[in-house]
């Protein structure tokens, strides 16, 4: 699912939701392969990877079913941090309103 959301597959983020996936799943190293590059960059879930690219809509899709926004990647950064290094205001304003008034629908 990590790969879906940094590439801005919505369609497919939703369907492996729907069928079971972890929406904090973390790329483990030892069983996938990881480029050097996303090492580097930090693993992180999905949340991670649509915040870091600015997909605010799959971030917002990953709060409403769940997805922890506090959650570190493996540099220990969280997903709100990854959007405003990558210079993302929209998935951002998204993830800081969650933190601020909790999941999405609750608003």
């Amino acid at each position: 699912m990590e790969l879906a959301a940094r590439v801005g597959c919505k369609d497919n983020v939703l369907c492996l939701l729907e069928k079971g996936a972890d929406v904090d799943e973390v790329p483990d190293i030892e069983w996938w392969y990881v480029s050097k590059k996303h090492r580097e960059e930090g693993l992180g879930s999905a949340l991670h990877a649509a915040a870091s690219q600015g997909h605010s809509e799959i971030v917002s899709l990953l709060i409403e079913k769940g997805a922890n926004i506090y959650l570190e990647d493996s540099l220990g950064r969280t997903a709100l941090r990854r959007a405003v290094l990558g210079m993302h205001p929209y998935a951002a304003a998204v993830l800081s309103k969650a933190m601020v008034y909790g999941r999405l629908g609750s608003v």
